[in-house]
């Protein structure tokens, strides 16, 4: 058992979630929730606030930001931070991962995997709960067979959540960089990474 309670914050928008992550966590004293987050920007505000904060428990939907560049700027402003991804959306796994998530729990795994994974987290390690584990080695097989490098798989993925998924991706781009038209997105593009970048 740690020595000191893990400190945690839960960023999650769906009231019945939070409830019984709030619930199953109140009964082990080692856990101590922070506060609770219905938005990105109310994250942010807590982790500010609180400062030492060991574990983040971030749901990725209805949060107020795209999911890869929501945990990169965690990452990048809290790299001590352990972040938990607590989703019932497992196909960003691979990027999240990479964007530095360090445990990746699929709201559908049984909820006794919650409190090890905030444990493992919070000692640094990497915590995958089986459903999670199996998807990973499914994309990793997918990619060896067809030869689809995970840029490839990214794309695949944005063409099955729809096309509404790229269009706010787009959306997004356009407005942070303020260019609103095709061509003046793939100029802007060029003239920082280069004709050929890929």
């Amino acid at each position: 058992m740690p020595l000191r309670p893990i400190r945690v914050i839960v960023a999650d928008d769906h009231p019945i979630v939070v409830s019984g992550i709030l619930a199953q966590l109140a009964e082990y004293e080692h856990i101590r929730v922070l506060g609770v987050a219905k938005s990105f920007e109310q994250a942010l505000k807590l982790l500010h606030e609180h400062q030492h904060v060991d574990v983040l428990v971030l749901d990725l939907n209805g949060m107020g930001e795209p999911p890869i560049s929501m945990v990169q700027q965690l990452h990048l402003h809290y790299p001590l931070l352990g972040i938990l991804v607590f989703s019932s959306l497992v196909d960003l796994a691979p990027e999240l991962l990479k964007a530095g998530v360090r445990g990746y729990m699929v709201k559908e795994d049984l909820t006794r995997y919650l409190v090890d994974s905030i444990i493992d987290v919070a000692q640094g390690w990497q915590s995958l709960t089986p459903m999670v584990r199996e998807y990973l080695s499914q994309s990793q097989n997918l990619r060896k067979e067809k030869g689809l490098s995970p840029r490839e798989l990214t794309i695949l993925k944005l063409m099955a959540h729809g096309k509404g998924t790229l269009e706010n991706h787009l959306s997004t781009i356009r407005t942070k960089i303020n260019c609103f038209e095709r061509t003046q997105l793939v100029e802007w593009y060029r003239t920082r990474y280069g004709a050929d970048t890929v």
